[in-house]
């Protein structure tokens, strides 16, 4: 029989949308790496090819492994410590140890024969803090409403984690401190408290642009970006030609021209750009449309679960990847300041897939499980059980 303790699993509507609209945005990326690929030699571009058709399928084992398991293994305090601790040693050994490309160490490279494999640390950070702020904002107790027992804990491994992160890469350190911030606020943290947040990451903000001129440029940049298109402006400005030539239904497949030579990162950070030129408004409208099935359906689920670990999961995992998405999207559009951030799902990469993936699979699972144990709670409310595999009459 069924039980509150072991629900089985449940292919609710909620979850058969979630995994619907994943499994369209890994399709549209695996389509448009392979367009945004053509303007590398043939070699090249078969590599990558190769490459991301292997990451998809890996990562939509990840998604149905990570659905089908309950995802309260993970509320256990030496998970979470866990997790802390290899996030914080990840972060730290790249920074000496990394693969430095465009002059930033972000990435761990290892070469599996004919295969070679990267890590991004900063992508092992998003869920890891998530599941860690998840955990300590949903023990019990009123911890959560103190300064120094709930507040500074909490302040300190955000502090550690962006810091480490922002070395390297300030855009995904300001998604993370984003996402940890607004866990703290729904999880109970007292907004005096929070307020105190304000002048030191105002301070590190002010540090972090100012004393790296790279930083400073794209900040000033996007005030102005026809201002030297190009130099400074060339990212931005090639975004813009790509995205205003596609018109509203784009030159079609593989026909785009920006991306021959003329708009960096075509395949990662500006992949947006590649889907309005060559499916116009209409390819862009409906990869917009799949992110907000994600994230209105992964609300629902924040909405419905039982238990402040699984609310504050589903809270920071949605988060992540909207935040994320409208980050990317941003920046292509030059409606937010130059950063080095991948749209979630689609632009090409390896770590970067299979985690979000494995976050959504998380997701699923709390959807799954919650419509399981509401549906045991109705069965025995009307004096009824369900066995497992059977659907409630």
């Amino acid at each position: 029989m069924n039980t509150p303790d072991a629900p089985c699993f449940r292919l609710n509507p909620t979850v058969r949308w979630l995994f619907a609209a994943t499994l369209a945005l890994m399709g549209v990326g695996l389509l448009m790496v392979y367009s945004a690929g053509m303007s590398a030699d043939p070699s090249e571009r078969f590599v990558m090819f190769q490459r991301q058709i292997v990451y998809v399928p890996l990562a939509v084992g990840v998604l149905l492994v990570a659905m089908r398991l309950p995802y309260q293994w993970l509320n256990r305090w030496y998970v979470v410590l866990g997790l802390l601790a290899l996030t914080v040693v990840l972060l730290a050994a790249v920074l000496r140890f990394g693969a430095e490309v465009n002059g930033a160490r972000r990435w761990f490279r290892f070469s599996l024969g004919a295969f070679d494999l990267s890590v991004q640390p900063s992508e092992v950070a998003k869920l890891c803090l998530i599941l860690c702020f998840a955990w300590f904002l949903s023990r019990p107790g009123d911890h959560v409403r103190s300064f120094l027992r709930g507040f500074v804990p909490l302040a300190v491994m955000l502090a550690i984690v962006c810091g480490l992160v922002a070395r390297q890469d300030l855009g995904t350190a300001v998604l993370l401190g984003a996402v940890g911030a607004v866990m703290m606020v729904a999880g109970g943290v007292q907004l005096f408290h929070m307020a105190t947040l304000v002048p030191p990451a105002v301070a590190a903000m002010y540090v972090l642009i100012v004393y790296e001129p790279y930083r400073l440029t794209r900040l000033m940049t996007y005030l102005d970006p026809w201002k030297d298109p190009e130099d400074a402006g060339y990212h931005v400005t090639q975004s813009l030609m790509a995205i205003g030539s596609g018109g509203w239904f784009g030159r079609g497949l593989g026909h785009g021209m920006q991306k021959l030579g003329h708009l960096p990162e075509d395949t990662t950070d500006f992949i947006f750009s590649v889907i309005s030129e060559e499916m116009g408004v209409a390819g862009a409208a409906m990869v917009i449309l799949l992110f907000a099935v994600v994230v209105l359906l992964g609300l629902r689920v924040v909405g419905r679960s039982d238990n402040r670990f699984a609310m504050l999961t589903a809270l920071g995992i949605v988060l992540w990847i909207g935040l994320q998405a409208v980050i990317n999207i941003g920046v292509a559009t030059a409606a937010l300041p130059t950063k080095g951030i991948s749209l979630p799902l689609v632009s090409y990469g390896g770590s970067g897939l299979l985690l979000t993936a494995g976050a959504l699979g998380v997701l699923m699972s709390i959807a799954a499980r919650t419509a399981e144990l509401n549906s045991v709670g109705d069965d025995r409310a009307a004096g009824t059980m369900t066995l497992p595999g059977m659907r409630a009459a």
